[in-house]
């Protein structure tokens, strides 16, 4: 089992207000909406953590999204 502050807050994301997609070959992304860019660097910080992997940061149509790849 694993437990830690970025993994909680991760999971809390998942289960909350966030969403997480899944598309094929292990691509994972948060969608953040309004812009909020300090919430969307937090997100990526704790992706970072988890995954020991710099996800990528994208603006587009008035939201942020965080891509990256994990066989997690």
């Amino acid at each position: 089992m694993i437990s830690s502050k970025e993994f909680n807050g991760f999971y809390g994301i998942m289960i909350g207000d966030r969403t997480v997609h899944h598309s094929s070959n292990c691509k994972y992304f948060f969608t953040i909406a309004e812009g909020d860019k300090e919430y969307a660097f937090y997100v990526a910080n704790l992706v970072k953590a988890l995954i020991n992997k710099e996800p990528k940061l994208k603006f587009r149509s008035k939201a942020y999204r965080i891509e990256f790849k994990s066989k997690l």
